[in-house]
């Protein structure tokens, strides 16, 4: 599993939740000058995936890739889904 590669404890709720705030931080902060792939066009509206370099607990790197989306009749896109690449 990709989360127990880079040092996380996936069996302790508590690792887990670090591992999600760590990732929600990390995100808010290179999602900013990150460059965006243009992907699916959804009956919901437009997505676009953004892949950026990711550093765990133990120090391995990976790649963490979300996917947005921009709803329809909004202008600010939400967080559809993400993973890590190990």
């Amino acid at each position: 599993m990709a989360f127990e590669a880079m040092g996380y404890d996936v069996n302790n709720v508590e690792s887990r939740e670090l591992a999600a705030q760590e990732i929600i931080l990390y995100l808010r902060q290179a999602i900013l000058e990150a460059s965006a792939t243009p992907g699916k066009l959804k009956s919901f509206g437009p997505r676009f995936t953004v892949s950026i370099p990711f550093k765990g607990i133990n120090g391995r790197q990976g790649l963490l890739v979300s996917v947005w989306q921009i709803d329809q009749n909004k202008d600010v896109p939400r967080l559809a889904t993400n993973w890590l690449k190990v």
